[in-house]
C-alpha cells in the first residue's frame, strides 16, 4: 500500500520551525489536525511501522473513519495531536 506523506508532518515541522525561531520549546504547542487529516495521518503511519498491535488498531479506526482513539496515544515529532473540532 502506498500512501502519500500526511499534511500533518508538514503542519508539525512549520510548528517546530516557528518555536524554534522565536526561542521557544514546544511546550504548550500541539499539531491541530481536522479529521480527514487525521485519518491521512494514521493511513500513513500504518504504511511506516509493522507493529501487529498497531496495524490491528489503526485498520479498525481507518475502517470507523475515528482516527483519533488511535492518535490520542502517540505524539507527533513531540507535539500533542489535537482535533480540531475539540478546540472550537
Amino acid at each position: 500500500m502506498s500512501v502519500a506523506m500526511p499534511a500533518a508532518l508538514a503542519k508539525a515541522r512549520s510548528l517546530l520551525d516557528y518555536a524554534e525561531r522565536r526561542g521557544e520549546g514546544i511546550e504548550g504547542y500541539s499539531v491541530v489536525l481536522d479529521d480527514q487529516e487525521a485519518l491521512d495521518l494514521l493511513a500513513w503511519w500504518r504504511t511506516q511501522y509493522a507493529v501487529p498491535a498497531f496495524e490491528r488498531d489503526a485498520r479498525k479506526a481507518l475502517k470507523a473513519r475515528d482516527p483519533w482513539p488511535v492518535l490520542s496515544a502517540f505524539k507527533l515529532m513531540g507535539l500533542p495531536i489535537a482535533r480540531r473540532s475539540s478546540l472550537q
